[in-house]
């Protein structure tokens, strides 16, 4: 966390989230002291943490991040690889015991997509990115992601996983301005919905 908030003080562009240990028995105060540094939220990768997003070690984290309303990106889908703390219904546990919590859940939820975006009806605070989801491995089904962007417009951001993907910024752009966008749902999808969940200004 020290590194990237350095990388973060540099290159002001970058916003940093804060990744903890479940274990740490001082969670809520690390959380605490992380935000109180310049972190804008936290992440919870549960997949490499093997950690549900539901684990009740988590909760201190939560808490913090409710009380600062501010957002936690979660790994919770099941794509690339399943696992045994991954999926919906482990992170339908975490919304309905904080429906108040600000989510962005990482590569639209895949492959359990459409169980994720329905609970935007419920939750006003699941936000959803396009990260790795044009990526064979991932599966999702291309001709349905100029719609599914429309649809939730207002929950949906830009993301592309660099540098983790193969491919430039430039390639990852490309593909979503070739979907042709309404300018509207456009601003939203690359800016607007990325600075009000993260509250940039």
């Amino acid at each position: 966390t020290a590194w990237l908030l350095e990388l973060a003080r540099r290159w002001p562009q970058i916003v940093p989230l804060a990744t903890l240990h479940p274990d740490d028995p001082a969670l809520g105060m690390a959380a605490e002291h992380c935000l109180s540094q310049g972190f804008a939220g936290f992440k919870v990768h549960c997949a490499v943490q093997m950690v549900s997003p539901a684990d009740p070690r988590l909760e201190p984290l939560y808490e913090v991040a409710i009380a600062h309303d501010r957002p936690v990106l979660i790994h919770a889908g099941t794509a690339p690889h399943p696992s045994p703390v991954l999926g919906i219904d482990h992170f339908k546990k975490l919304v309905e015991r904080y429906p108040r919590l600000k989510v962005h859940v990482a590569h639209l939820g895949m492959w359990e997509w459409e169980a994720f975006l329905a609970l935007t009806e419920k939750y006003e605070g699941l936000f959803f990115d396009t990260a790795a989801i044009i990526d064979r491995h991932m599966g999702f089904p291309q001709d349905r992601l100029r719609l599914t962007i429309i649809a939730y417009q207002d929950r949906i951001m830009f993301g592309s996983d660099l540098p983790i993907m193969e491919g430039t910024y430039a390639d990852f752009i490309r593909h979503f301005l070739a979907l042709d966008l309404p300018e509207e749902v456009a601003r939203k999808f690359f800016r607007d919905n990325a600075l009000k969940l993260y509250g940039i200004r």
